[in-house]
């Protein structure tokens, strides 16, 4: 079991809070297995306790892998820095739905040395229609080496219900694919309070 314990909420956190909350992120390396992250908050004016509990598995470091993908209908501070993670899968009908993913375990050229992967993705709602695409272009690893990307779409047009993000990810050099699925819903105008 993981845990994350703070006291308080870090001012920068309070300064741009919201109703909705705010994130905590914490980074721990795992040994392959099944877990459970749990995350309990205080509220200190009131004194409301709430938690939230994640089963996963982490599993083997081989072959071509992606992250778990990160979506949200915020970005994080800086510009640039990507989606803030956030611990809810209904998101307002209005704005943009970011997500961003890694790509772990590319195979690498013999020659060069040089990996060559090509990502796209669709998202679909629940009877198949298509809300966005796009097609499979090559990734760029960043100046750490880093093989990932952020995309976002809008979700100004879509109807409430459930939808599904399709990632497609290709390893030209093995001849490898994956597709991660990731279920998230649209709510209606009254699903929650945007803020």
């Amino acid at each position: 079991m993981i845990e994350a314990h703070t006291r308080e909420q870090p001012p920068a956190a309070r300064e741009r809070g919201s109703p909705s909350g705010f994130s905590v992120t914490r980074e721990v390396a795992l040994a392959p297995g099944r877990y459970q992250a749990r995350m309990v908050a205080r509220d200190a004016t009131s004194g409301r306790v709430g938690s939230l509990s994640h089963d996963f598995e982490v599993p083997r470091a081989e072959g071509l892998r992606l992250s778990t993908p990160v979506l949200s209908d915020r970005l994080r501070e800086p510009p640039g820095m990507g989606p803030e993670p956030i611990a809810r899968r209904t998101f307002s009908p209005s704005g943009d739905l970011h997500c961003r993913f890694e790509v772990y375990g590319a195979a690498r050229d013999a020659t060069t040395g040089r990996c060559a992967v090509r990502a796209g993705f669709a998202v679909q709602f629940a009877d198949g229609r298509l809300l966005a695409a796009s097609r499979a272009t090559a990734m760029v690893p960043g100046p750490d080496g880093t093989l990932g990307r952020t995309l976002g779409f809008p979700l100004g047009d879509a109807p409430p219900g459930p939808y599904e993000l399709i990632l497609v990810v290709e390893d030209e050099v093995s001849g490898r694919r994956v597709e991660v699925r990731e279920a998230f819903t649209v709510g209606g105008p009254d699903a929650f309070e945007r803020e």
